[in-house]
């Protein structure tokens, strides 16, 4: 099918200022207020990369990316995040038949609907620019963003999923077969209006724990050399099931893993890694690139 699939991504703040929305000392939407004003043309983000030569020497180059505007307003920007690398090929030799190293510029870009007051960004993918690179990058100039504000905020930008729940979690791990590794990631909950009053109302249960570490992430892993694998049903484990069914009251793991808050990854004997942020992705698919923002602004509406 020709066309393009737009996909989404969650943005979540994860420095200690999201404590201080919890305590109402800060307000979300003027974190994202700074955000959007400093959201702007020509921002950029750098990456080195090394590499042994078939001189047997090591060099490096640079993988650049960038940001070019569209349309921005009072709530959305409309861009492309450029990504500018070096690509590796080889040419035979006609004179010594050898194969030679030589270097191209190429340029890959991607489409982006960033609504920023809803926290959430659609974009497309490209053969050599794929969702986890984008969200990474896309995170980092959130962060150049506010750096130009003079904040020290700090972002991620998680895959939205559908998300899933206790159960079907606890019966996905089951049929996998020996499980080698199993990882829970867990971040501080990014409140909509109706889960910021049940902090404020109940408290924040187990994100009181981050708080007072000064947590920004929590990682909990657990590795098997086992021929049988990690046992799901044993007491280590079910306790980080319930940990990560529990960060919050009124948040079910469904919406936990929606957004980003909670991430479980697998690897099975097969070597093969199945994760929560791979479960049921929320795309669109579009017939013409001038479809782009419509069916962003629809997705965005339905889902939040």
């Amino acid at each position: 099918m020709s066309g393009t699939t737009i996909y989404f991504g969650k943005i979540n703040l994860i420095s200690e200022h999201i404590y201080k929305v919890y305590s109402n000392e800060l307000k979300m939407r003027d974190i994202l207020l700074d955000i959007l004003i400093n959201f702007k043309h020509g921002l950029r983000y750098e990456e080195e990369h090394t590499y042994l030569g078939d001189d047997g020497a090591q060099h490096s180059d640079t993988t650049s990316y960038s940001i070019f505007i569209r349309e921005k307003t009072d709530t959305y920007i409309r861009g492309r995040l450029d990504k500018e690398s070096q690509l590796k090929y080889k040419v035979k030799n006609p004179i010594t038949q050898e194969l030679e190293s030589k270097l191209v510029s190429n340029t890959d870009a991607i489409e982006f609907y960033f609504d920023v007051f809803n926290e959430m960004v659609g974009y497309n993918t490209s053969m050599r620019f794929g969702h986890k690179k984008f969200l990474e990058v896309f995170a980092q100039m959130l962060n150049s963003a506010a750096k130009l504000a003079d904040k020290e905020y700090v972002f991620c930008v998680d895959r939205y999923t559908r998300g899933i729940n206790i159960n079907d979690l606890y019966r996905e791990l089951k049929a996998i077969d020996g499980i080698r590794q199993l990882k829970f990631t867990i971040k501080p909950v990014n409140p909509d209006t109706e889960m910021l009053d049940s902090i404020q109302e109940n408290g924040s249960d187990k994100l009181e724990e981050f708080e007072e570490a000064n947590i920004s992430q929590k990682s909990i892993i657990f590795t098997s050399t086992s021929r049988l694998g990690l046992n799901i049903d044993s007491k280590a484990v079910k306790e980080s099931l319930d940990e990560v069914g529990n960060i919050q009251k009124d948040l079910p793991v469904e919406k936990a893993t929606r957004n980003g808050y909670v991430k479980v990854e697998a690897t099975g004997r097969n070597g093969i890694t199945r994760s929560t942020e791979d479960h049921e992705p929320v795309r669109k698919h579009i017939k013409r690139m001038t479809e782009f923002v419509k069916a962003c602004e629809e997705i965005i509406r339905n889902t939040i």
